[in-house]
């Protein structure tokens, strides 16, 4: 939570003082230190091992289609045209290995991505949802630093600092979310939180070029607590759709999801950006070849004279209100999948997927990962002494 918050504020700082190549450098002992941690702190007693076969065909296969996909996505309207042989090759390439992963998964005796587990509902819901709210949040945290520098003028620290309101209010709305999730069930907190959502990114269409960064503020806090409120929902309600040995890969389904959403959000933004500002530059400067992508660089920018500046910041806040505004239309697309989570309570939804009632609310090594109330706590049962008859007819118990 601390780190959300602070991230990009520091690499705003290490980009503005040093250069974007620390935003990537500063990791390597971060990650080094937590590979330490991992191997000396999380030490798990395994009683039980078993071999298993790894999915080689499918990890291929899904590297292949998604990334493919992206590619497509983010290369089309800018490096080649959406016509052309590259983006239409790579599409049709991309379906092609998608219909070969659903084959490989199917016929895997250990699939990397059990197919069936999209015919239990709520788990099934969850990975739509935080689909569709990832691909929002990457649609806002791409492209709001973006209009803090190229159409407010403010640097790079500053231009991270933006974030910290949405990441603020992310944590907050997480850790209310997970307190009041057990009276209101994950179908009516999502609907809430992708509320909110929708608000937030509708606030946000009303940028332009004069708007200001505490303008900005408000929009940043709905959405960051709808994504909050939407993120701890999803992940109860995958986790606690299925029994426990398939915990785990309901886990990993659904962050796979967010990340495939995150990585479309980035790259439909991008492409409609540079598109908009594409068209908003040759008619701002007819007659001269500007790329766009290369406006993205400072230094390209600040090479151009003050009056044409002015052009240039102008042309960002309008592809920018674009972005936004295919942002909240991804919104409302997103609330309406909020209604594919299925009614009813969290600990009934999670007394279904165990197939019994649930007595113990704690695991033997006294953490809890379920969700519990109080009334899944049973009361002890009086135990009737009994004797037996001295006959051989033993089968009938008599009170003592």
């Amino acid at each position: 939570a601390v780190s959300s918050i602070i991230g990009p504020f520091i690499g705003g700082f290490l980009t503005e003082q040093l250069s974007w190549h620390w935003v990537f450098f500063v990791n390597l002992p971060i990650g080094l230190a937590a590979l330490v941690l991992v191997q000396v702190v999380m030490v798990e007693p395994l009683e039980l091992r078993h071999k298993h076969r790894m999915d080689w065909l499918g990890a291929m296969s899904l590297l292949g289609w998604t990334g493919l996909f992206v590619f497509a996505l983010e290369s089309g309207g800018r490096d080649y045209a959406w016509t052309s042989p590259t983006i239409l090759g790579a599409l049709g390439t991309s379906a092609v290995l998608f219909v070969a992963f659903i084959v490989i998964e199917r016929r895997s005796p250990e699939p990397m991505i059990p197919l069936d587990l999209f015919r239990i509902p709520a788990l099934r819901a969850a990975t739509i949802i935080g689909a569709t709210s990832t691909l929002t949040m990457f649609g806002v945290i791409s492209f709001i630093p973006l209009f803090v520098q190229a159409v407010q003028g403010k640097s790079s620290t500053q231009a991270g600092r933006a974030l910290t309101p949405m990441m603020l209010a992310l944590m907050l709305g997480s850790a209310l979310g997970a307190r009041v999730l057990l009276k209101t069930g994950f179908r009516r907190l999502g609907i809430f939180g992708f509320a909110l959502i929708v608000v937030g990114a509708g606030l946000l269409t009303r940028s332009s070029a004069g708007t200001s960064q505490l303008e900005l503020v408000p929009p940043m806090v709905f959405i960051g607590a709808g994504l909050g409120l939407v993120f701890i929902t999803t992940m109860m309600a995958a986790q606690n759709s299925v029994d426990l040995p398939r915990m785990g890969v309901a886990t990993g389904l659904l962050n796979f999801c967010r990340q495939l959403g995150g990585a479309l959000g980035v790259s439909i933004g991008a492409s409609v950006m540079l598109t908009t500002l594409s068209d908003r530059i040759t008619t701002a400067f007819p007659g001269r070849n500007i790329k766009a992508a290369s406006l993205l660089s400072a230094q390209t920018a600040a090479s151009f004279p003050p009056e044409a500046q002015d052009l240039v910041r102008h042309a960002f806040a309008d592809a920018l209100h674009v972005v936004f505004v295919t942002t909240f239309i991804i919104a409302v697309i997103g609330a309406f999948t909020t209604l594919l989570m299925p009614r009813g309570s969290a600990t009934e939804m999670r007394d279904l997927a165990h197939g019994r009632i649930i007595d113990e609310p704690l695991l033997p090594d006294g953490e809890t990962i379920l969700l519990t109330s109080p009334r899944d706590v049973a009361a002890p049962t009086p135990v009737q002494p009994v004797t037996l008859s001295s006959t051989r007819d033993t089968t009938r118990p008599e009170q003592a």
